[in-house]
C-alpha cells in the first residue's frame, strides 16, 4: 500500500458570518452565504479529486476532509484551493496536513490558530525525510 496523506480544510470565521446573519434576520444574505460555501466546497472537492485523484472523506458546510497518495500531494494545489474558496465565499479557508487521521486534524487546528487562509504539514516526512513547518509558521517563530 503506498504511503498516504490526510488533508482537512475548515472554513475561518463562518460561524460569525452566519451569527451576524441570524442576528439580523438577514435570511436572504444568509440564504447566499449558504448557497456560496456548498458551491465553493463542491469546487474544491472537484479539484482535489481531479489534480491529486483524492479520495474525499467528507465534504459539507465549510469543511472538506480527504486522503490522498503521498506522491500526489502538491502544496500549490491546496494554495489554489484556498484561492477557489475566497472567490466564492469572499473567506479563507485553512488546512492541515498529516500522514494520520489526527495529524491531519491537529495540523488543521494549527493553522487555524495562525491566522486565515493557512496550511500547516508539521510532521509530514518529505522524502528526504525532514519535517516541514507551514512557510508562514516557520517565519512566526524564527526557525
Amino acid at each position: 500500500m503506498k504511503a498516504q496523506l490526510y488533508l482537512m480544510g475548515d472554513g475561518d470565521d463562518i460561524r460569525e458570518h452566519i451569527e451576524f446573519y441570524l442576528l439580523n434576520s438577514d435570511l436572504n444574505a444568509l440564504t447566499s452565504f449558504s448557497k456560496n460555501l456548498t458551491k465553493a466546497i463542491t469546487v474544491i472537492m472537484e479539484f482535489a479529486v481531479s489534480r491529486m485523484d483524492a479520495e474525499v472523506i467528507y465534504a459539507g458546510g465549510d469543511e472538506i476532509f480527504f486522503r490522498i497518495d503521498k506522491d500526489r500531494y502538491n502544496r500549490t494545489f491546496i494554495e489554489e484551493m484556498i484561492s477557489i474558496f475566497q472567490k466564492i465565499t469572499s473567506n479563507t479557508i485553512s488546512f492541515g496536513v498529516g500522514e494520520s487521521v489526527e495529524a491531519a486534524f491537529l495540523n488543521m487546528r494549527r493553522a487555524k490558530a495562525l491566522g486565515r487562509g493557512e496550511i500547516v504539514e508539521w510532521g509530514v516526512k518529505k522524502r528526504t525525510n525532514h519535517y516541514t513547518f507551514s512557510l508562514r509558521l516557520r517565519d512566526r517563530i524564527n526557525i
